[in-house]
């Protein structure tokens, strides 16, 4: 089984813009994401067409399972 860490932004241009992190570790907490999240509206640290994030939205945390399907 996977985690993945979905981070949801809104731009400065006031679309909505998802930063994904693979490979979750499993003793990740709210306020760890939260603070993730705040460093990352304050530092700028991304640019989507030239936009900046200005603000937190929302988080999850996605579990996919794999399942291999055996064929002839």
């Amino acid at each position: 089984m996977e985690k993945r860490l979905d981070m949801k932004f809104i731009k400065s241009d006031g679309k909505k813009v998802t930063v994904k992190v693979n490979s979750l570790k499993d003793d990740v907490d709210d306020s760890a994401i939260d603070a993730l999240m705040d460093y990352i509206v304050s530092k700028d640290l991304f640019k989507f067409n030239g936009e900046s994030i200005v603000k937190k939205e929302s988080a999850e945390i996605v579990t996919t399972q794999t399942e291999n399907i055996h064929i002839n």
